[in-house]
């Protein structure tokens, strides 16, 4: 199930992960939380206040997104995600099932993630309506010189 709120979209399995995050065309921003712990979760809940400001002065450039990563354990696992290093910020700006760690520093700050997201999206090509659009990874040239 794909919950919204605000401008970040709450994912509830790893279905809803593979279909909105990983199947889209678009780049997506998606922030791994985790209630397992006091401090994992007050660290999870500022990171998610951050993620918001950030998908709006970002948006329509990418998708964001967030979930646990104790309910997302298929996913988490795929991605080397552990419970007790969460909030981690990953961008997934290709087609290929890998994604990029982001720094979110001590304080969390959202000018920090928002340079590095788009210093990482300055390669990709931007669809009609604003969208970056993922990049497709190529194994070897062209085939005229195969």
């Amino acid at each position: 199930m794909v919950v919204g709120a605000r401008s970040v979209t709450l994912i509830e399995s790893d279905e809803a992960f593979e279909r909105h995050v990983l199947a889209d065309s678009r780049a997506s921003l998606f922030l791994f939380t985790s209630s397992s712990s006091e401090a994992s979760a007050a660290r999870s809940t500022a990171a998610l206040d951050m993620l918001h400001d950030v998908g709006a002065a970002l948006s329509p450039l990418l998708t964001t997104a967030h979930g646990d990563a104790g309910v997302l354990k298929a996913t988490a696992t795929e991605f080397n995600i552990r419970t007790r290093r969460c909030p981690k910020l990953l961008l997934f700006a290709q087609r290929a099932r890998q994604a990029e760690v982001l720094d979110l520093g001590d304080d969390l700050s959202g000018g920090r993630v928002e340079s590095q997201v788009r210093a990482l999206l300055a390669g990709l090509a931007i669809a009609a309506d604003g969208a970056a659009l993922k990049a497709t990874l190529a194994v070897g040239g062209p085939a005229d010189e195969l």
